[in-house]
């Protein structure tokens, strides 16, 4: 622990004052550095090192930030392409109920214009169009999918046939 030429310890002065919880101030990205990695990250979203290292020279920043930037990148562009993959999804649940919706109103508008429901109802025993619909709206189709095929008889389907 001591150096046997002066018998001081092997640590200097400098060292001393080296304080491991004491928190630097953040070094925040510029502009003209994000418009360059945003260029870079444009052409390549995972550069080789050698890139990173040439990035980090030119924009003057350490290394390890421009390492840690393009990986919250990457992260950001998969948030960003789950989130749009979301609203793609809900938008195309939103037309399709839509249709749905129209298609049930139609149903209801065909036969006696009276306005009374029954008079446009087939008798009972033969089968109809509303019924139909109605097994393969999306809330019925849910109920359906997944439970037919492993439960034989008892399935929903069948409780959905009055």
């Amino acid at each position: 622990m001591f150096n046997e030429q002066q018998d001081l310890p092997l640590f200097s002065d400098s060292t001393a004052s080296f304080n491991p919880y004491e928190v630097k101030p953040r070094k925040r990205t510029t502009r003209a550095q994000l418009t360059a990695l945003e260029v870079a990250f444009q052409e390549n979203k995972k550069p080789s090192d050698s890139e990173k290292k040439a990035l980090a020279a030119q924009m003057d920043m350490p290394i390890p930030n421009v390492q840690i930037w393009f990986q919250n990148r990457r992260a950001k562009d998969k948030h960003l392409a789950a989130k749009a993959k979301v609203k793609e999804a809900e938008a195309a649940a939103a037309a399709d109920q839509a249709a749905w919706e129209g298609v049930e109103d139609n149903e209801n508008n065909d036969g006696d214009s009276s306005g009374n429901p029954e008079a446009s109802t087939p008798p009972t025993g033969s089968s109809s169009s509303s019924e139909t619909s109605t097994l393969s709206s999306p809330s019925n189709l849910a109920l359906c999918q997944g439970s037919a095929p492993n439960l034989g008889g008892n399935t929903p389907l069948a409780a959905l046939h009055v």
